[in-house]
Parts: structure tokens; C-alpha cells; sequence
């Protein structure tokens, strides 16, 4: 569908139109969403020096599909070229949009994950405190991105097995996802998260029964036979009984 899109659009309005760009980044969105990940570069590439030529290196639309690229280098494994790409964004955003523009927290995020990946773990660190700073003063505590910027904080402290740190930051996502009702599959990694920190710290019945908690929000969101449910039903059973 979204080929026959493209095509139609090239043949109306032709290659050089913003709407045949529309059309194309989403068709390279769909590419990258399925693991055509080359497909998907070569169409944002396209996209991006067309709009850069007509509208300029700091459009808003332009950063977009620099955001973009900049996600697919991450996820092609090509750390160093998202980082560059992904700081230019930041930087541009910033600029044009203030320090707590959404826009700007979201291009921060991936920027984070890149640094993470890279073993930049103090860098990255750092950006997840702002992101979360940022959007905490901006839309208030119970708000649903603060508790996803909560639990990403907190899961890059329990990938560094600073159990005590990330407990301070999974445990308001656990409850403020119970209580926004997130989908079932992020519940449950979240509280597979929380269940570690606390069997880490020795809370082994508290740890119980995040454990047990998330395994039943796994199996509802992934299904029995998913990886991250077997390994949630496996921490459950290491623990054993009450």
C-alpha cells in the first residue's frame, strides 16, 4: 500500500513535491518498522536532501528526518554516525525550540540510547536526568511521559546494578503504569525491571511478587511462549516458594 502510494503521488505531483516526500518517509518508516533497514535508509536519505535543499538545514521538518536517520544509524549498529547525527538535532532543536520543547526531549532520549550503547554511560546518564527534569517541570509528576522517562532512567541504573538508584525511579513508573493503564507488555518489562533491584537488595518477597505481577502482564502482552515471559517464569521459579 504504501509503495502504490508513493507511486501515485510521483506520477501526480512528481518527485520534487513535499507531499512525494511525505509518501516516501512513510514508506521508509514502514521499511525500518519491518527490518529493511537499507531500504528504509536510502529513502530517508532522499527525503532529507530534498527538503534540506528546499526549506533548509534547521527546518522542523528537516530535523525530523535527521532524527530519523539518526535512529536508523543506531539501530543499524553504526554508533558514531547516530551520535553525530542525533547531537546536531538536539543542538538545532534547542535552538529553535527551548530546552523542554517535546521535540527536544525526544531526539535527547534517542541521543541517550546511542551514548548507552556506546559505553558513554555517564553522558547518557546525564541526558536521561534532564530528559526527566525537563518533562517533569513541564507536565507535572503523574504524567504519562515522566513515567516512561522514569522507567528508562531506571532500567540503564539496573543495567549498571545500581539496585538501590533505579528502585528510586522504578518503583513511581510501576505504580503510575498501574494506574495510566500502559499496555501490558511495557507494565511488564518495568516490573521485571523492579523485581530484580528488589531480590538485588534482599526484598525477596516484595521481589516475589513484582515478579509474579509481571509475569502475568507479560503472558497478557507478549503471550506464554515469548522469550521475556519464559525469562520472567524462570527469576520466578529460581526463587522459589514463600
Amino acid at each position: 500500500l504504501y509503495v502504490r502510494v508513493l507511486e501515485a503521488q510521483r506520477r501526480i505531483a512528481g518527485e520534487d513535491h513535499p507531499t512525494t516526500w511525505i509518501a516516501m518517509s512513510n514508506l521508509a518508516t514502514f521499511y525500518a518498522n519491518h527490518e529493511r533497514l537499507s531500504e528504509a535508509e536510502s529513502l530517508h536519505a532522499a527525503v532529507l536532501a530534498n527538503r534540506t535543499a528546499l526549506l533548509g538545514e534547521d527546518h522542523a521538518m528537516v530535523l525530523r528526518t535527521r532524527h530519523n536517520l539518526g535512529v536508523l544509524y543506531h539501530r543499524q549498529g553504526d554508533l558514531e554516525l547516530a551520535r553525530e547525527t542525533l547531537e546536531g538535532v538536539v543542538e538545532a532543536r534547542r535552538a529553535l525550540f527551548g530546552d523542554e520543547y517535546d521535540k527536544v526531549l525526544h531526539s535527547s532520549v534517542a541521543l541517550a540510547e546511542v551514548l548507552r550503547d556506546a559505553g558513554r554511560f555517564a553522558q547518557a546518564e546525564q541526558l536521561y536526568r534532564d530528559v526527566l527534569a525537563a518533562r517533569t517541570a513541564s507536565l507535572g509528576e503523574e504524567h504519562r511521559y515522566v513515567a516512561y522517562d522514569e522507567m528508562r532512567l531506571g532500567s540503564f541504573l539496573t543495567e549498571r546494578e545500581r539496585w538501590a538508584d533505579a528502585l528510586r525511579y522504578l518503583e513511581p513508573a510501576v505504580r503510575k503504569f498501574r494506574d495510566l493503564g500502559v499496555r501490558a507488555a511495557d507494565l511488564g518489562l518495568t516490573l521485571e525491571e523492579y523485581a530484580r533491584c528488589l531480590e538485588a537488595t534482599g526484598a525477596r518477597d516484595p521481589g516475589r511478587a513484582a515478579y509474579q505481577e509481571a509475569l502475568e502482564a507479560l503472558e497478557a502482552g507478549f503471550g506464554p511462549d515469548h522469550e521475556h515471559t519464559g525469562r520472567v517464569r524462570t527469576a520466578l521459579a529460581a526463587l522459589g516458594s514463600p
